[in-house]
């Protein structure tokens, strides 16, 4: 074994890793993963004499050993893929006081925004054809965990032409990008999957594009298994025992085969653009079967439900003690965005107005960081953030990585622009306008944000 650490060198802390030198793109290091060495970043300097280093994705105490013929693979892969990862810790925003004050004071002001019936992940989910620019090539694939229609009428599920909170997501996509993309649905409940192939060819805007979805009436979770499709509460919340909701009062439903999006990922010959996971509070599970997609950052962008299904403590109606919240603790949005940022993601909770008046659009909230605070964990005490515990907690985050210029700078100066005034309207599917900057600018701060140079 040889130490390749060079002199002076500082071993890496949980937030980052230092740099791979090589030519710059405008795709980020997702569609070529480069391996990752779990709990140490592993440094070498290679033949074109850059110094390369597999980012960690466990916190790091000692300068690290490495086998030369283990390392050189990893050093020439990504130079083949020509990566250029920055030290994604120098990429964290730093905000100034008056830049985080801005943002609580925006959060505690408006709390009722953060709630999905605002529509406001699915204005971002409409406009995502927007970062094919900063896709390596096309066709993409995009992933919906939990893509069924829930709670809408027999005759507005086959012929909707305008947003609502418990439509498809995968449908949506799959008129947005058309042929520039393959969307796979994932619906553990049968009749339910067969739903949605219905709707997408009666639809106008998916009709043509029914070759570009793929159903897969299978669970996702953790590891892979045999488990049962099971129902708890309402007639839409379905989930998959042993991955969602904990409940004892649960109806068992149909065996199903259980996968993780780590293994499904392996098989799959198209670069992931996107992942959405919703799957009444078995989210956390699913994450735990993400670890080689997100060490390797190939997602470049991702959304969660983050609600009541994550932990029981959150049915409360009443805020939770000091006991309760330290037990809830590993079910937190904190501990989520804590496990996020080691991986080199940003979390931003969604905010959006109920109305087309709303003078903001989308607005992305961030969680990460030095923007915490204590009062953005919504579920240990949802009246102060709603205004009563009538209704459940229920919130949208969205996940991005923090090393793709291109990504944020699209979604910041692209898609929350578009979202000004548009209320329950979708997008009238055409090509996406052309882009109005190179993947190398700087991401845009939120124009709500003064304060902010960078979100």
């Amino acid at each position: 074994m040889l130490d390749v650490s060079p002199p002076g060198f500082e071993p890496c802390s949980a937030r980052g890793a230092l740099v791979v030198a090589a030519p710059h793109t405008r795709a980020a290091s997702r569609f070529g993963s480069f391996g990752s060495a779990r709990g140490s970043a592993a440094m070498l300097r290679g033949r074109a004499g850059a110094l390369a280093l597999v980012p960690p994705v466990e916190p790091v105490g000692v300068a690290p050993l490495i086998d030369v013929e283990d390392a050189l693979p990893l050093v020439q892969k990504a130079l083949r893929s020509r990566v250029n990862l920055k030290a994604w810790h120098s990429r964290l925003c730093e905000p100034s006081e008056a830049c985080r004050s801005e943002v609580h004071s925006f959060f505690s002001a408006n709390g009722n925004a953060l709630l999905p019936f605002n529509l406001g992940l699915k204005q971002i989910t409409t406009r995502l054809p927007l970062l094919l620019k900063c896709a390596a090539s096309e066709p993409v694939a995009l992933v919906d965990v939990g893509a069924g229609i829930h709670g809408l009428a027999p005759w507005y599920k086959l012929h909707a032409t305008s947003l609502t909170p418990d439509d498809s997501d995968a449908l949506w996509l799959l008129g947005g990008f058309g042929r520039r993309a393959e969307v796979h649905a994932f619906e553990s409940s049968g009749p339910s999957a067969a739903e949605l192939r219905t709707a997408a060819a009666s639809r106008t805007f998916s009709r043509n594009y029914t070759e570009q979805l793929h159903v897969h009436t299978q669970g996702v979770g953790s590891a892979r298994s045999l488990s049962r499709v099971k129902r708890c509460g309402h007639p839409n919340e379905w989930t998959v025992e042993g991955v969602g909701r904990k409940e004892e009062k649960c109806r068992l439903g149909a065996a199903l085969n259980v996968t993780t999006l780590d293994a499904f990922a392996e098989a799959l010959p198209l670069p992931l653009l996107y992942v959405k996971v919703d799957v009444e509070g078995g989210e956390l599970e699913i994450v735990k079967g993400m670890g080689r997609l997100l060490g390797a950052r190939r997602v470049p962008i991702m959304s969660f439900e983050y609600a009541f299904g994550w932990n029981r403590l959150f049915n409360l109606r009443r805020p939770l003690t000091f006991e309760e919240r330290r037990n809830a603790s590993a079910t937190s949005l904190r501990r989520f965005s804590s496990e996020m940022s080691r991986f080199g993601y940003l979390t931003y909770l969604v905010a959006s107005g109920k109305r087309a008046s709303w003078p903001h659009g989308v607005v992305l909230l961030p969680v990460y960081g030095q923007f915490w605070h204590d009062d953005y964990e919504v579920c240990f005490d949802r009246s102060r953030v709603y205004g009563n515990f009538g209704q459940w907690c229920w919130n949208d985050v969205l996940v991005v990585d923090g090393a793709d210029e291109c990504v944020r700078a699209a979604l910041f100066r692209d898609i929350l622009p578009a979202t000004k005034g548009q209320g329950k309207r979708g997008v009238v599917w055409r090509d996406p306008p052309p882009p109005s900057h190179t993947a190398s600018d700087e991401s845009a701060p939120s124009a709500v944000f003064k304060s902010c140079d960078c979100l």
